[in-house]
């Protein structure tokens, strides 16, 4: 706590918490594991991770069965599925 409070600059600003440039730099090498990728916000978010963030080292999804769709057919529906700008 006392390192944070003293990179605070004289407009009241915290620097310390801003220290990567983007999010790309963020997960450069890193794995992510994403829940609820079939979902709305869960393909906008792969959408955008894999977009602007290419240097991540492997994104790992969690799809559960669902009652009518195996888990195999929710991630081919998933990868066929285009995204729409």
């Amino acid at each position: 706590m006392d390192i944070i409070n003293k990179e605070t600059n004289e407009n009241g600003t915290n620097e310390g918490l801003n220290k990567t440039n983007s999010l790309e730099e963020f997960y450069s090498g890193s794995g992510i594991l994403v829940t609820g990728a079939t979902g709305f916000v869960g393909k906008g978010l792969l959408e955008k991770l894999i977009r602007m963030c290419p240097r991540i080292a492997a994104i790992f999804i969690l799809i559960r069965p669902k009652t009518n769709e195996t888990i195999e057919q929710r991630f081919k529906k998933l990868t066929d599925d285009p995204v729409r700008i």
